[in-house]
């Protein structure tokens, strides 16, 4: 399996161009463009409370450029694995889940409360490990070299926490909640997946259970007024 250039037609290309214009009119309106993106003091006070949606396509200067590259193609590779709704659906939803997730964090972290964040980068983290996490075992072309999705993952989270790490503390904490869900739900599954995978654990513990007593009857043995009903044991 290998890394391939996505179709021009979907999701992963849809949400990359979304990156592009976002971030050139959040960048060009200055004053205004600004409150596309996560500012945890105003959504706390309830003035902004769409910024845990408007925060995710938005990134700046080179970071703009990264992120769209990893979203069109590793994304678009992603997107060819899972189809086009889950892919949309897991990478908003993490983007969206670890915006929420921030702002009780940044009541205890004053000058993260006060800042601007943009969750462009977590796009790219999540299309990235996620696509690794998706194929785990087997393996891609990844620059010419051929990795299993393990490393892959595992060389995207090296990445992301490094580049989070010269940035902030808080830009840490972000990364690690969303490589947190992102393995989570690439691994697992939604919730709803996940009691269902115990539901089913349970009936097969339950019907191994109940098969150490059952009998087997040969057919050799002789039967006797009843002995049809020996199948019944």
């Amino acid at each position: 399996m290998r890394v391939v250039m996505p179709p021009v037609r979907n999701a992963s290309t849809a949400l990359a161009l979304v990156v592009f214009v976002t971030s050139i009119v959040a960048w060009v309106l200055k004053d205004i463009g600004v409150s596309l993106y996560l500012q945890p003091a105003g959504v706390i006070a309830g003035e902004q409370l769409w910024q845990p949606l408007t925060w995710i396509p938005t990134d700046y200067g080179t970071g703009v450029l990264w992120t769209m590259l990893i979203v069109w193609m590793t994304g678009g590779s992603l997107e060819s694995l899972w189809g086009r709704w889950r892919f949309v659906r897991f990478v908003v939803g993490v983007v969206f889940l670890t915006g929420l997730a921030l702002l009780p964090i940044a009541l205890v972290m004053p000058r993260a409360a006060g800042g601007i964040h943009m969750g462009g980068s977590l796009l790219a983290t999540c299309c990235w490990v996620g696509y690794g996490c998706a194929i785990w075992n087997r393996t891609t072309n990844v620059w010419g070299f051929e990795v299993t999705g393990r490393t892959m993952a595992m060389f995207g989270v090296l990445l992301t926490t490094l580049t989070a790490f010269f940035s902030s503390p808080f830009a840490v904490v972000a990364q690690a909640i969303a490589l947190a869900f992102t393995f989570a739900y690439a691994r697992f599954g939604w919730p709803s997946h996940l009691f269902t995978a115990f539901g089913s654990w349970r009936l097969r513990r339950e019907l191994d259970r109940r098969s150490k007593h059952l009998k087997v009857i040969s057919g050799d043995e002789p039967q006797g007024p009843r002995g049809s009903d020996k199948y019944l044991h």
